[in-house]
């Protein structure tokens, strides 16, 4: 285990389905997982139902003060800006900003291609998948358009 996630505050903004496997590695990495959601509905009930199941601490409806308060780390969920103003105001009060991603990665012990960009990323991502299946090597696809590469970390026992 990483200690530099220790007892850290790490607010996770949305809840969309990278935040409960996202929470539950912060969580195995000694972090204290906070997540944070400005909608409310059905859906949203049921994703805050399953972050109470496994003992995360989260809001719905609204984005509290409280919520970014003495966070060491704030992730942004795929889908939420970077730019809101309470992630900003976190990263001038000295939170540090990363993606789902780039925090699962470094947790991530296998081969890994990524692919950036502004156009085509999905598609790309899926053609690289499909040569490398047809070749008969193991692969996984996770990202924004599969499996969060956290639920894929998870998956891995620790050693």
């Amino acid at each position: 285990m990483m200690k530099e996630f220790d007892g850290k505050k790490v607010t996770i903004v949305g809840l969309g389905r990278t935040a409960l496997p996202l929470a539950q590695l912060l969580k195995r990495q000694g972090a204290k997982p906070y997540v944070t959601e400005a909608d409310e509905g059905e859906s949203v009930s049921e994703r805050a139902a399953e972050l109470t199941k496994h003992g995360i601490d989260h809001e719905i409806a609204g984005q509290t003060a409280q919520a970014f308060e003495n966070a060491a780390i704030v992730i942004p969920s795929p889908g939420v800006s970077p730019r809101l103003p309470q992630i900003q105001e976190a990263v001038v009060r000295g939170a540090k900003l990363l993606s789902e991603l780039e925090f699962a990665s470094r947790f991530c012990s296998s081969d890994t291609i990524a692919v950036t960009g502004t156009n085509g990323k999905t598609t790309t991502t899926e053609l690289i998948y499909a040569m490398l299946r047809s070749c008969g090597v193991t692969v996984t696809l996770a990202g924004n358009n599969a499996t969060p590469l956290s639920q894929v970390v998870l998956q891995v026992p620790q050693p």
